[in-house]
């Protein structure tokens, strides 16, 4: 389904590997680099959203405004004072206890406003926490607020952006008798069938998936057909009477022009030129440059701006009912919001010949 379903793959934190062998192997580097400072990094790393340090956040399930808007409904035991009995298993009442894990996460985001909470929207940070809660792996009292739980992650996609491998980490009550995998299972039982856990690992208590984090790999799926020159373009526009000329161009294309539009191009096969113009192009990206034109509200006077791109790949072309897509996939240390579909674009447009390369 995951396949299937990749337009935008934003795969987070793991590399080109997804394993949780890579997983553990990160987890078990960091613990036994923990020397001099580490005990500060924990403090600093407590805080997982400067917007939102402290308090009940507004884009979570803990709220009843928020569980309004998505029709959701708690089980009593969220709601209801949390009394000290409600820590120890109904069936054998054997205690739990509070261990820092991380957790291999994989999702399709089309119905979610991204990962990180925001109001208003659903998010898969919500979903998730939600999960966790409903699993009585958070307390009544830590439901809503994600830096008592210590929630960090390795990444935030964007609104519709997919991810199978994201690590996120995070402080949670387990029983003493459970295994890692009965976790995860669990979790993946509360969990909605587009989001789901690949693996949780035991860390050190002062593990932080985002500054242990050393780089990150998203891939882009181009379909060929958007590489088409611009008269060739133009032509299939006007064909269907959806070209700006015909009609006022604050009109969007109707589902049944967009259908046309698509049965027309779908044929469309990149060539050998197109395909190393668009690879020479993305290249132009790689090393440390200011990007500030690729995202919004950043000057390119802050030091933000600047980002290294270790590569920028074009693998080769697939096709999936009958229209072909080309897999670009480009490794970084860290992006600016909105930097690499801008990239993207440009790059597209270069291979098109709709601008040049300056």
């Amino acid at each position: 389904m995951l396949t299937a379903c990749w337009a935008r793959i934003a795969t987070k934190s793991l590399s080109r590997r997804t394993s949780s062998s890579r997983l553990r192997d990160t987890v078990k580097r960091f613990g036994a680099s923990m020397g001099k400072g580490a005990k500060k990094r924990r403090q600093d790393d407590r805080g997982w959203d400067e917007d939102h340090p402290k308090g009940i956040h507004a884009g979570s399930y803990a709220t009843e405004e928020h569980r309004k808007l998505f029709g959701v409904e708690l089980p009593s035991f969220l709601l209801d004072s949390e009394p000290e009995e409600a820590l120890e298993r109904e069936d054998g009442g054997e205690k739990r206890v509070k261990r820092k894990v991380a957790f291999l996460l994989a999702y399709l985001g089309t119905q979610y406003g991204g990962m990180q909470m925001n109001e208003k929207q659903r998010t898969l940070q919500s979903e998730f926490e939600l999960a966790l809660a409903l699993c009585h792996m958070l307390g009544q009292r830590n439901f809503g607020t994600p830096s008592k739980y210590g929630w960090s992650t390795s990444g935030r996609t964007d609104k519709g952006v997919h991810a199978c491998a994201q690590v996120c980490s995070a402080k949670i009550l387990v029983l003493p008798s459970q295994t890692m995998d009965e976790i995860r299972q669990e979790i993946n039982a509360k969990l909605p069938p587009d989001f789901q856990c690949l693996d949780v690992v035991r860390t050190t208590k002062g593990f932080c998936a985002h500054t242990q984090r050393d780089r990150v790999r998203y891939q882009y799926m181009i379909p060929s057909f958007a590489l088409m020159d611009v008269a060739t373009t133009r032509a299939h526009f006007m064909a269907i009477g959806a070209h700006p000329k015909d009609r006022d161009g604050r009109d969007p294309l109707s589902k049944e022009e967009i259908a046309a539009f698509q049965q027309r191009v779908k044929s469309f096969r990149v060539s050998e030129e197109q395909l190393g113009k668009l690879s020479e192009t993305l290249k132009l990206y790689e090393g440390t440059h200011k990007f500030h034109n690729y995202s919004r509200r950043v000057s390119g006077t802050e030091t933000r701006a600047s980002r290294y791109i270790l590569s920028f790949q074009v693998e080769t072309p697939v096709v999936v009912n009958d229209v072909e897509w080309i897999p670009t996939q480009v490794l970084g240390q860290s992006f600016l919001l909105n930097q690499i579909r801008k990239m993207v674009c440009m790059a597209m447009e270069v291979t098109r010949g709709a601008t040049g390369q300056d």
